[in-house]
């Protein structure tokens, strides 16, 4: 039978975090808009199992379909980023009038998966390339590689990946000059599992994470930023071609101007700031959703 518990999440603080970025249609995870919901498998050293976190009425609840039910509300607690306090963030934000909005849709938390290994290899396979073609390579490398976990294939351990060949990576997953990144950062997460597949990197600071996470072939700067936002640990301002024309388009300020633009306009925020910018840059896609 399927054991379940109500969460401290409202649905559309649920729908903010499952649409604060792309990993939500990345395999191995499952989304439903009707009823909203997440559902899937994990393969990680705390164990396997199956898990759906559903919107209900007002509420949520997690629903722990397969294995151990703290390990589940562990990793809900992770995915979900439940783990972040931003109250302090939110009153600041909230007697602000140009960060009102921050404070009344409850931005902050970012879209993870169960491990810091899985959301560095999704970012390799989503750097400088379309995105289709991300949600392709992630597809092929859980359906390949996976664990089998009651007909889900959960995302591939390190340990799994570690048994392929770079080209074997390169032919069936079509990554291209990824691969070599790909054995990187399973090398990096073999050595140091307590940061990559568990919560070591909680006791790490800004400069630390940014530090072990770039060790990383392939992770370059501006996915250490992407990286680091997701996991709360914001070290600068993520600035790509998308967010150059959108900063042009809403304060017309120009590429050369724009990195001193931003930290004078989020300064307040403190270390927060990177976060508070990209939910600025893109809150307009979550308005259009409503």
């Amino acid at each position: 039978m399927p054991r379940k518990i109500e969460l401290q999440l409202t649905p559309k603080d649920f729908k903010n975090i499952l649409f604060s970025h792309g990993w939500l249609v990345l395999a191995p995870y499952e989304y439903n808009e009707k009823p909203l919901s997440l559902k899937f498998p994990y393969d990680i050293p705390a164990g396997q199992g199956i898990i759906e976190i559903r919107a209900i009425d007002r509420g949520c609840e997690l629903i722990v379909l397969k294995g151990p039910f703290k390990t589940a509300q562990k990793i809900t607690e992770r995915v979900l980023a439940l783990d972040t306090d931003f109250k302090k963030i939110y009153r600041q934000a909230g007697d602000d009038p140009d960060f009102a909005w921050f404070k009344k849709r409850k931005f902050g938390r970012l879209l993870r998966t169960p491990t810091l290994f899985e959301d560095c290899l999704k970012t390799i396979f989503s750097a400088n390339t379309v995105f289709k073609r991300t949600i392709t390579m992630t597809q092929k490398l859980v359906a390949l590689y996976g664990t089998d976990i009651d007909g889900r294939c959960a995302f591939p351990t390190p340990q799994r990946l570690a048994k392929v060949k770079e080209k074997e990576l390169r032919e069936k997953l079509g990554c291209g000059y990824r691969a070599p990144y790909l054995l990187s950062l399973i090398e990096k997460a073999l050595e140091k599992p307590d940061i990559f597949l568990r919560d070591g990197w909680k006791a790490l600071d800004s400069e630390r994470f940014a530090e072990e996470i770039s060790a990383v072939k392939g992770i370059g700067p501006g996915a250490v930023n992407n990286i680091s936002c997701i996991y709360q640990k914001p070290k600068s301002f993520v600035i790509d071609s998308y967010v150059v024309k959108r900063a042009e388009e809403l304060w017309g300020v120009k590429p050369d101007k724009l990195e001193q633009y931003l930290h004078d306009k989020y300064d307040s925020f403190g270390t927060f700031g990177p976060i508070v910018f990209w939910f600025d840059m893109v809150r307009h896609w979550k308005e259009n959703r409503e």
